[in-house]
Formats: structure tokens, C-alpha cells, sequence
């Protein structure tokens, strides 16, 4: 018998473009979907809208006894640390629409995508404290495993008179003393967000968006 090898490689390369192109096509809208997806959900978050708040923000987080994050962590007046957060994470996030090697089951082909995301060691990197005090800390870090010095912190809408200017935020100082009885509660922020972009991504703990399709007859 003569196997005609250049007949049945055309046979089989052929299906198989179609279901790359199609299924590069439906990884593509997967991914785009569940970073919108992504996105709203760091906007809405309690956290993101309160340092988003600047100085006066009310603690919409429920992680101060009073204040607020933004001037309780001692970002600088006017900046906007969740915008950055937010493109750290934009950056760093990506899809890549060459897939692997296919995997051939008799008449079955699966396809895998591979999507980047930073790690978390990545994000706490580039989020330090503003502040020398916590050097080496990260803010992000610390909203979801705990922030010192609560009760050393000081908030006031008026300022702090001749004070106001050792205030980064203008509205919030630690002192010295633990006096003023404020306590901080942990609460999940980005480690949560990311894990639930990664489950509904689909099976993205394999590195891959899987698409299969069916070669027809």
C-alpha cells in the first residue's frame, strides 16, 4: 500500500488552521472579557474608591475606627496611588495569541493560550509605603495582612494648624504616643481580586485558556 503523505498532511493542516484561527479568535474574547471584568471589579472595590477619595474620603473600607486609608497610610496630597496600582497591574497583565502545540484525541484538538500576571512579591515591589517609616513594606501588602501604628494615628479635616505641613495627606499624623485608640482591620483587596480573575479566566492554574474543537469528518 502507498501512503500518499503530502495528501494526508494537507488533510490534516487544514482543518486545523480553521480551528486555530477560530479558537485564537474565542481565547482572545475570553481574556478581553475577564480584564474588563477584572477592572470593574478593582473600581468598585471599597478599598480602591476610598484611597481613590483622597484626604477626606470616608472609611468606606471598614478598616478604621476613623480617618481614612489615604491619609492613615500618608499618601502625598494630590496623588493618586490606586491609579498606579491599577497600572502596574494593566501592565503586566497579557495574553499571548500564539498557542502551544496542539494536542491531537483522534478527532478532537485543544488548543492552550498562555496569560501573564505579576505575582504578588511583582506588586508589593512596586508599592512601597510612602512613608521611611515602613520602609521596605508595602502598602498593598499591608491592607490585606495588617497596617501598624493605627493607634498612633491622628485624623482631622481641619489640619493640624502649624503642624499641617509634617502631614503628607494634610488631614492624617502618626505621633509618637499610642493615644488616640484607633484600631485597623485586615480586609481582602488584590490577592482576592487576582485569584478570581485567574478561576475565571478558566484553567488558568495551568498557565492556558483551553478551547477545543472538533475536527469534522
Amino acid at each position: 500500500m502507498t501512503l500518499d503523505v503530502a495528501s494526508l498532511m494537507k488533510k490534516i493542516t487544514a482543518p486545523n488552521n480553521i480551528l486555530k484561527g477560530s479558537s485564537k479568535a474565542r481565547a482572545g474574547a475570553i481574556y478581553a472579557l475577564n480584564k474588563r471584568q477584572l477592572k470593574r471589579n478593582f473600581d468598585k472595590h471599597p478599598v480602591t474608591r476610598e484611597i481613590k477619595g483622597g484626604k477626606l474620603a470616608d472609611n468606606i473600607s471598614g478598616t478604621l475606627s476613623f480617618g481614612n486609608l489615604f491619609s492613615f497610610i500618608g499618601f502625598i496630597d494630590g496623588t493618586r496611588p490606586t491609579e498606579d496600582l491599577w497600572d502596574i497591574l494593566d501592565n503586566n497583565i497579557s495574553f499571548n495569541n500564539e498557542p502551544d502545540m496542539p494536542r491531537v484525541n483522534g478527532n478532537r484538538v485543544t488548543y492552550s493560550f498562555m496569560v501573564s500576571a505579576p505575582s504578588l512579591r511583582d506588586i508589593y515591589s512596586q508599592t512601597p509605603y510612602p512613608s521611611e517609616k515602613m520602609k521596605g513594606g508595602s502598602w498593598v501588602q499591608g491592607i490585606e495582612d495588617g497596617i501598624p501604628f493605627a493607634d498612633h494615628y491622628l485624623f482631622s479635616v481641619a489640619g493640624f494648624g502649624k503642624f499641617t505641613d509634617k502631614s503628607r495627606s494634610k488631614t492624617g499624623l502618626q505621633f509618637t504616643k499610642r493615644t488616640f485608640g484607633n484600631s485597623y482591620s485586615t480586609t481582602p483587596y488584590v490577592r482576592n481580586l487576582l485569584k478570581n480573575f485567574q478561576k475565571s479566566i478558566g484553567q488558568f492554574k495551568f498557565g492556558s485558556i483551553r478551547d477545543v474543537d472538533e475536527i469534522e469528518e
